[in-house]
């Protein structure tokens, strides 16, 4: 596997970017274009690190299909949730068998659906990837979808479908180290746990959070790092 592949998915961003742009700067010199990770895998970063306005400056204005997607994730994660779901409404029916949308696209609905809390479009989606669950991640920008279900489920409102999901997400990032995804499935568990009255699943939500701060804090990923000490305040009231 790539070396900047590898920083990636172990969450040592500033070296997948010091190796980007050393690859960048090597195909200039040979006077080739080298994308050593996609403008999508590109912005993914910047979310995770806290500059989705900027990941959404990085795509460029075009009405070409994954890349309307993935606008409608960028303007989702800055709570921009009306014109997400203005971009998403141009996909038509995306839970019918007859619909085109490559898995790039569905993941990137999928996820603006659940952050935007459209019920209607994850549970849509959630039917059309059911079966992609044991999948590690969707490549073209690096996300995990069983977490991306998880989350769709709780949703939802199926904490046991959720719950199984998560454990997925669990296992097929384990299986190739995807760091920032394992933390952010230990989060999400968490906020599932959360909501029980259960003692013990607090106890639990706990362990899951406490991992995760410390993942997010190693990988300065900061929005979702003030989003897990929230919970743990919660968790502490």
């Amino acid at each position: 596997m790539p070396a900047l592949t590898l920083a990636f998915l172990d969450g040592r961003f500033d070296d997948a970017l010091l190796l980007y742009e050393e690859v960048s700067a090597l195909g200039e010199q040979l006077g080739v274009r080298l994308e050593p990770l996609s403008r999508f895998q590109a912005a993914r970063r910047l979310i995770y690190t806290g500059d989705a306005a900027l990941a959404l400056q990085s795509l460029p204005s075009s009405n070409n299909r994954p890349i309307l997607a993935h606008r409608a994730v960028c303007l989702a994660h800055l709570d921009r949730h009306d014109e997400a779901l203005a971009i998403r409404e141009r996909f038509g029916d995306v839970g019918s068998e007859e619909d085109e949308s490559g898995l790039h696209v569905l993941t990137c609905l999928l996820e603006a659906a659940v952050l935007g809390r459209d019920r209607e479009t994850a549970e849509a989606l959630v039917r059309r990837l059911d079966g992609m669950a044991t999948s590690a991640l969707e490549i073209a920008t690096l996300v995990c979808i069983a977490r991306l279900l998880g989350g769709a489920a709780d949703l939802l409102g199926d904490a046991a479908a959720a719950r199984g999901y998560y454990e997925q997400a669990l296992e097929v990032a384990g299986k190739i180290r995807f760091r920032p995804e394992i933390a952010l499935t230990h989060l999400q568990l968490a906020e599932l746990q959360l909501r029980g009255a259960v003692q013990a699943e607090r106890g639990e939500a706990l362990g899951h959070l406490d991992f995760a701060i410390t993942e997010f804090r190693e990988m300065k990923m900061q929005p979702s790092l003030e989003r897990a000490l929230r919970r743990k305040e919660v968790l502490k009231a």
